[in-house]
């Protein structure tokens, strides 16, 4: 779980420094699970759904049109990982980094 915070301006951050140190990989199997199996690192940023967290800055949204009172919002999130890379290669993002829209 992550966190994820956003602002009635329409800030919207999360933080990713929770799962610091821990080595995410991807496998795409082959059709015959043989060597055509390929098994790769992969970036915590690369991984995260992004239709998810679209939905899930669609919900903070609306919640903060309907309560005025209410300027920051956080939520804890169980983000899926399930978005394999365009092609494998070496992670060149830490994953304590920070991502702003």
């Amino acid at each position: 779980m992550i966190p994820l915070t956003m602002t009635r301006d329409g800030a919207f951050t999360y933080d990713l420094s929770c799962l610091e140190g821990l080595p995410l990989y991807y496998q795409e199997y082959g059709k015959r699970h043989d060597s055509t199996n390929r098994i790769g690192p992969i970036t915590i940023e690369e991984a995260i759904d992004p239709d998810y967290i679209d939905t899930i800055k669609a919900y903070m949204t609306d919640y903060l049109s309907r309560h005025e009172e209410v300027y920051t919002m956080k939520l804890w999130e169980m983000v899926l990982f399930n978005n394999p890379p365009e092609s494998p290669k070496e992670s060149t993002l830490p994953a304590s980094r920070s991502i702003s829209w």
